[in-house]
């Protein structure tokens, strides 16, 4: 009886040596000073004060701090959900990503077992086509749909909501068609006939460290930037409302410390949802400036529920 527990307690040593040197072996550090800081555009004049928004977790999940960046504590869990922002604006009704949507259990089966496994542990809420018809929060406004990419978190609710534009970029869509549930994405999110695709260009002129942007209504309370090696083609939305800035950063890193320390997502967590690991750490490390830049501003990765404004997490509004 001794020597088997002895056995046993060898082999659980041996395992947890093995996942600490792999933790560390696997880390991919962060050097900020290893990238020039580019020009820096002075954000343009907000022409407009009418700007609310609101956070909606369709989907609420933990994770162990230390797969959601490198460094953290593995014996800590992080709150989690995957949710669409609601923004209303005089001119347009914006939702910055959908989260998941009313048909993800039937989109969820077409991944194979081993990452349903992996990404199944989540527990749903209510979809953004249920809340928007449940409450019209800006009625009689046209629905513009823009997904920070088109990952199966954050296209979920695209097709039941056949009436909206969808802007994305055409290489995020070429991507999202030819890699499938190889990088994250899921066909039957994104193969309706009624989806109305918009190619989004960012055609505008440089914006904070950005060499390119789009001001979605030209009155600088929304403004797109390309957030580079996540995906293809994934933005970011800055978001000028009730005296603040907000910047919406997608799946660049998945909680705020990915930026303040920097640090990337866990080595097996990035080999499947991060598609240009040089480009993403100097994303990384440019978006820290910005923090350091500008301390007022409020930065969201879209996962992180600990950096959500707590006045702004649905049926709460910013800006009301």
């Amino acid at each position: 009886m001794k020597l088997i527990s002895r056995i046993v307690l060898g082999a659980v040593a041996l395992f947890i040596l093995a996942a600490v040197g792999a933790n560390f072996l696997t880390r991919r550090p962060i050097d900020s000073a290893r990238f020039a800081e580019p020009p820096i555009a002075a954000a343009p004049p907000v022409s407009t004060t009418d700007v609310r928004f609101s956070i909606l977790p369709t989907a609420t999940f933990s994770a162990p701090e230390g797969a959601v960046f490198e460094g953290g504590n593995w014996f800590e869990r992080r709150a989690m959900a995957h949710s669409a922002v609601l923004i209303c604006h005089p001119r347009g009704f914006v939702l910055f990503d959908t989260g998941l949507g009313r048909a993800i259990d039937s989109q969820f089966e077409e991944f194979p077992p081993t990452t349903r496994a992996a990404l199944g542990a989540y527990e749903k809420r209510a979809s953004a086509a249920d809340v928007i018809a449940e409450a019209s929060p800006c009625p009689d406004r046209p629905l513009i749909v823009i997904p920070s990419h088109l990952h199966w978190d954050h296209a979920g609710g695209i097709e039941d909501l056949p009436l909206s534009q969808v802007w994305v970029a055409p290489e995020e869509l070429q991507q999202a068609r030819a890699a499938g549930v190889r990088q994250g994405f899921l066909p039957g999110q994104i193969d309706a006939q009624t989806i109305h695709w918009r190619p989004l260009n960012l055609t505008g002129g440089p914006y904070e460290q950005y060499d390119r942007s789009l001001d979605v209504f030209g009155d600088g309370s929304l403004v797109l930037v390309p957030m580079s090696g996540h995906t293809a083609g994934s933005v970011g939305l800055f978001i000028t409302a009730a005296g603040g800035r907000y910047f919406l950063t997608g799946d660049t890193t998945w909680a705020v410390e990915g930026f303040t320390r920097p640090a990337h997502k866990f080595f097996a967590a990035r080999s499947m949802a991060d598609l240009d690991l040089a480009q993403l750490d100097a994303e990384i490390a440019g978006v820290r400036r910005l923090i350091r830049r500008d301390p007022t501003l409020t930065v969201i990765p879209a996962h992180d529920v600990v950096a959500y404004p707590t006045d702004g997490v649905y049926p709460n509004w910013i800006g009301d």
